[in-house]
């Protein structure tokens, strides 16, 4: 049983991790099409660029609620 619900953690995470990474690709698009709509950038771009956005919302939205 032990081993059976660690598949399916291990299974839960792996989807979760592909999940994660297109969404910060799509958004990485969003925003470099935003700032520069003739440039085509390539996946990592994409990635890297959608991972510093994210961590940017969390950081504002942390600094938000904490400054009150």
């Amino acid at each position: 049983m032990d081993a059976l619900l660690s598949v399916i953690g291990m299974a839960i995470r792996l989807v979760g991790g592909f999940f994660s990474e297109w969404l910060m690709a799509g958004v990485g698009r969003g925003v470099i099409a935003i700032v520069s709509p003739r440039s085509r950038p390539d996946y990592f771009d994409c990635v890297i660029v959608g991972l510093l956005f994210w961590l940017t919302l969390i950081v504002a939205l942390g600094w938000w609620l904490t400054r009150a």
